[in-house]
């Protein structure tokens, strides 16, 4: 089995995102204070990590998933209203 933690930060300045959502297929999270999401009891594989939040663009991307821990980072740009 594997832990699947997912940083999600802005890509212009770096900084972390707290309370975004993430998903891991069907499973579900949200980042905490520090940007993370956490996923326990992954089975390797491959995955479709899918990101929404209301001031950035969407982000959807796959990873492949190897037993023990894995960490990814998702750099997500600003939404442009209007």
């Amino acid at each position: 089995m594997a832990t699947v933690r997912v940083l999600v930060v802005d890509a212009a300045t770096g900084r972390p995102l707290p309370w975004v959502v993430v998903w891991l297929d069907n499973m579900k999270d949200a980042t905490d204070e520090g940007g993370v999401a956490e996923f326990r009891g992954v089975s390797p594989g491959r995955y479709r990590i899918k990101v929404r939040t209301m001031l950035y663009a969407p982000y959807t991307g796959e990873v492949s998933v190897s037993p023990g821990e894995n960490e990814f980072q998702v750099r997500l740009l600003r939404a442009h209203f209007g």
